[in-house]
């Protein structure tokens, strides 16, 4: 019994482990994606205003 509970534990560590990781790199990536997404607009009304 010792050993099956030493096995979850280890797994919920890996988890929080993972969890901790992930989530700042989530954030970043949707300002990244963000920050794309308003460089390009920015440049298509710039090249449309010189047309």
């Amino acid at each position: 019994m010792f050993k099956f509970s030493a096995g979850i534990s280890i797994a919920l560590i890996t988890t929080v482990a993972g969890l901790i990781v992930a989530i700042p790199h989530y954030i970043r990536y949707n300002y990244l994606i963000v920050f794309i997404a308003n460089l390009e607009h920015t440049i298509e009304e710039k090249v449309i205003s010189k047309l």
